[in-house]
C-alpha cells in the first residue's frame, strides 16, 4: 500500500508540540501540499504524568479539526528513547532463509520477552561486499499501544509506525545532506533528549543523550529562582537581553555536559566502527534557536556543524506559507522522513504497529461489507446444517432396514469406524513425537545467554559496582576494570583433541611463565562432543597495595568470580527448564586457562616507541583511550581466556574431565556441572 501510494501524512508528537507534513508525489518529485506546526500551552516536562495524554490528544483532535486525512497513508513516530534498535550481521544463506534467522537473532537480541515487544526488520545489503546486515527495531507492546491510544481517541487510523530518529535519518539521507562517502553525525537536540544518528553509507547507528532544551531552562530557573515558564521565555530572548552575560554563565554547565556527551558517543561509534570517517555534523531540533549553540558545539567537537534551515528536495504548494514553513524547518526532520516512509521512499521502511491494532483497523475499513458477510455466514449455517441431515440419514439407514441382514450390516459399518479411530490415534502419535523432537531441540536455546550473563557479572569488578565512574579517579594502572573484547564459541566432534590442536598445549607458552597449567584430568576413551570457548579482555590494571601484579587480579576478580556467577545462572536456567518439563540441561566445564598476557601495544602488533618518544607524548597518542582520549592505552594488559564446555549424552555419563576450574598451586576456584 505504501509503495503505491501518493499522499502520505508524517505525524511526528513531541514533548513540545506536534509537527505533520503532508507529501504528495508528482512524477518522481515532492511535493509538501499540507503541513502543520501546533504547539502546548505548556511543555510536557513542565506537566504532571497524568496530563501528557490529555495534552496530546488536544493537539491531535486540534489537527484532525483543521486538515484532511482521507485518501493518505498516516504514518506516525515514537521517540528515540522509547525504542531500540540492534544490528547483527547475517551469515550467507539463502534470501529465504533470511526471516528463520532474523527471527532467532531477535528472540537473543532483545533484552525482553518476545511476546511483550512489537519488532521488526529489515535486511541491508553494503555496497561492495557479500555480507548482509539485519537491523531488527523494537519497542514494548505495552508503550506503543498506549502512545497509539492517543491516535485511535481522535479519530486517526495509523497505517505505519517508525522510531523518530530512523524517521530523521531517512529524510536528510533523502534530502542528500548526508556525505555519501563518509560518516555523517546527526544531532536532533530537542527539549528533553537529544538524539545522536550515525549515518554511514547504508549502515546507521542510534543513541539518545539524557539532555536537551529544558536542562538550558532548568539551569535558569535554579540560579535566578524563576519558574519554568518564566526562565524559558528567558532562555529564548536571552541574545537581547541586557543581562545575556550572566544568562549564557548560568548555562554553561549545561553547554558542556552536552558536548561530552556527544564526544563520548562519537568515540563509541568510532571504537566499534574503526574505519569510520567523520566528517560534518547535521543539527536539527528547535534547541539550535539557541545563540551560541551552534558555534560552541563546532569549536568544542572540531567538526564541521550545518544547522538545517531547508530541504532542497521539496516544492511548496503555493496556497502555503513559505516564511511558516521555513520557520518551522528545524523541527520538521521527523515528519518528513515519516511521510517518506509513507510513500514507499524511505532507506529504512520498518513498521512497529502492533498486529492487535492493524487487526482493529482493517476491521474498520471493511465495515462496508459487513451485511455480506452475515448474509454468507447465514448461508453456511444453512449447508451445515443441510449435510448433518443428510449424514444422519445415511448413519441411520442401516436400521431402518428390518431384514435379517441388518445387525450384521451394523457391526461391520462400527468396525470401520473402530479402524478410521486407531488410524487417526496412530497419526496423533506420530505427530506428538515430531513435535517432542522439536522441543528437544529448543530445550538448552538459553545456554549461551546465560553465559553471557555470567561473563559479564564476572568483569564487573570495581570497588563500588554501583559507581563504575569511580575507578577513573584512580591511576591507570590501579583501575580494577576489565574490558570484553570479544566472545567465542565453536562446535567439535572431538573436544580435547582440537583445544590442544588449537592451543598448542604440548608447547612451552606464557601459561608456565605465569604459574598456570592444565588440570590434571584423564583423557575419555572415546571423543567427546562439545564446544571451545573464548574471551579476550583487556585491562589497565598493574598492580597495587592488593594485587601485586596483573595475574592476581585477575585470578581473584574474574577466574575466581567467572565459575562461581556461571553456577547461579546454569542453576537458574535449570529451575526454568524443569518448571516447564523441558530436558534437563547437562553440561561439564573444562578448567579456565589464561593464554596470552601481553601490553596491548604488542597485541596490536606495532613496535613500541623509545623512552625519548614517549618522554615527548607521542607514545601517548598512538594508543588514545575512546573514551578518555587524553590518556593512553599503550601499557594496558590485553589477555585470552579459554575453557571446555562437554556436552554429556546420557544421564549416567560420569566419566571425563575434572569436574572444573583452573589448575593453579592453591587450587581455589570451581566451575561445577550444571545439572
Amino acid at each position: 500500500m505504501a509503495g503505491k501510494s501518493k499522499l502520505a501524512w508524517g505525524i511526528d508528537v513531541g514533548q513540545c508540540g506536534l509537527r505533520a507534513i503532508k507529501l504528495e508525489a508528482v512524477g518522481s518529485d515532492l511535493l509538501v501540499s499540507d503541513f502543520e506546526i501546533i504547539d502546548y500551552p505548556h511543555s510536557l516536562a513542565d506537566l504532571p504524568a497524568a496530563s501528557h495524554d490529555q495534552t496530546i490528544r488536544e493537539a491531535l483532535s486540534k489537527f484532525t479539526s483543521g486538515h484532511n486525512l482521507k485518501g493518505a497513508v498516516v504514518v506516525v513516530g515514537v521517540p528515540g528513547r522509547n525504542s531500540q534498535a540492534r544490528f547483527v550481521a547475517l551469515p550467507p544463506v539463502e534470501p529465504k532463509k533470511i526471516p528463520q534467522i532474523v527471527e532467532f537473532e531477535a528472540r537473543q537480541q532483545i533484552p525482553f520477552d518476545i511476546n511483550d515487544v512489537v519488532w521488526d526488520y529489515q535486511a541491508i545489503k553494503l555496497e561492495d561486499s557479500p555480507d548482509v546486515i539485519a537491523g531488527i527495531f523494537f519497542i514494548k507492546r505495552d508503550v506503543v499501544e498506549s502512545f497509539l491510544g492517543n491516535f485511535q481517541h481522535a479519530g486517526i487510523l495509523t497505517n505505519q509506525v517508525q522510531m523518530s530518529p530512523m524517521a530523521l535519518y531517512n529524510a536528510l539521507l533523502y534530502d542528500g545532506l548526508t556525505d555519501p562517502q563518509a560518516a555523517t553525525v546527526i544531532l536532533d537536540v530537542g527539549s528533553v533528549n537529544t538524539e545522536f544518528v550515525v549515518a554511514d553509507g547504508q549502515k546507521v547507528f542510534h543513541r539518545t543523550i539524557p539532555i536537551g532544551g529544558n536542562n538550558f531552562t532548568q539551569a535558569l530557573a535554579k540560579t535566578f529562582k524563576l519558574s519554568f515558564s518564566k526562565a524559558e521565555n528567558l532562555k529564548r530572548k536571552c541574545a537581547t537581553s541586557k543581562y545575556a552575560k550572566q544568562v549564557f554563565q548560568a548555562m554553561r554547565s549545561v553547554f558542556s555536559d552536552l558536548s561530552s556527551e556527544i564526544q563520548r558517543s562519537i568515540g563509541f561509534y568510532t571504537t566499534l566502527n574503526r574505519q569510520a570517517r567523520l566528517t560534518r555534523m547535521l543539527a536539527v531540533g528547535n534547541t539550535f534557536h539557541l545563540p551560541g549553540l551552534q558555534k560552541y558545539l563546532q569549536q568544542s567537537l572540531k567538526i564541521e556543524l550545518i544547522r538545517i534551515d531547508q530541504f532542497s528536495r521539496l516544492s511548496l504548494a503555493p496556497q502555503l506559507s513559505a516564511a511558516a514553513f521555513s520557520a518551522g524547518v528545524l523541527s520538521m526532520g521527523v515528519a518528513y522522513g515519516l511521510a517518506l516512509q509513507g510513500l514507499g521512499r524511505a532507506n529504512i521502511n520498518v513498521n512497529l504497529l502492533p498486529p492487535v491494532i492493524a487487526r482493529r483497523q482493517l476491521w474498520r475499513a471493511k465495515k462496508p461489507i459487513f451485511a455480506a458477510a452475515v448474509a454468507l455466514l447465514a448461508l453456511i449455517i444453512a449447508g451445515i446444517y443441510a449435510r448433518n441431515l443428510m449424514d444422519l440419514r445415511v448413519l441411520n439407514g442401516p436400521l431402518d432396514n428390518q431384514g435379517p441382514d441388518a445387525p450384521s450390516a451394523v457391526v461391520k459399518q462400527a468396525q470401520r469406524y473402530q479402524q478410521q479411530l486407531r488410524q487417526a490415534e496412530d497419526q496423533v502419535k506420530k505427530e506428538r513425537r515430531s513435535i517432542d523432537d522439536y522441543v528437544v531441540l529448543l530445550a538448552e536455546r538459553d545456554v549461551w545467554p546465560a553465559m553471557l550473563r555470567a561473563i559479564i557479572g564476572a568483569l564487573d569488578t570495581a570497588d563500588d559496582p554501583t559507581n563504575p565512574a569511580s575507578e577513573y579517579d584512580k591511576p591507570r594502572s590501579q583501575r580494577r576494570l576489565i574490558f570484553l573484547q570479544n566472545f567465542s564459541s565453536k562446535y567439535s566432534e572431538d573436544l580435547d583433541s582440537d583445544y590442544d590442536k588449537q592451543y598448542d598445549l604440548d608447547k612451552p607458552g606464557p601459561r608456565a611463565a605465569l604459574g598456570w597449567s592444565a588440570s590434571a584430568a584423564t583423557a575419555p576413551e572415546k571423543p567427546k562432543k562439545g564446544f571451545i570457548m573464548e574471551i579476550r579482555c583487556i585491562t589497565p590494571f598493574d598492580r597495587d597495595a592488593e594485587y601485586s601484579s596483573t595475574s592476581r587480579f585477575l585470578i581473584a576478580e574474574l577466574c575466581d568470580q567467572l565459575p562461581v556467577k556461571a553456577q547461579v545462572e546454569m542453576d537458574q536456567l535449570q529451575a526454568r527448564l524443569t518448571e516447564l518439563s523441558a530436558k534437563p540441561v547437562r553440561f561439564k566445564f573444562s578448567p579456565l586457562t589464561l593464554h596470552r598476557l601481553d601490553f596491548i601495544e604488542k597485541a596490536a602488533a606495532m613496535p613500541r616507541a623509545s623512552a625519548e618518544s614517549a618522554d615527548n607524548g607521542e607514545q601517548k597518542d598512538k594508543f588514545p583511550d575512546p573514551l578518555r582520549p587524553g590518556e593512553s592505552m599503550a601499557k594496558d594488559h590485553f589477555f585470552w581466556i579459554h575453557w571446555k564446555v562437554y556436552i554429556e549424552q546420557d544421564e549416567q555419563e560420569t566419566a571425563g574431565p575434572g569436574t572444573a576450574g583452573y589448575a593453579r598451586p592453591s587450587g581455589r576456584g570451581a566451575f561445577p556441572r550444571a545439572n
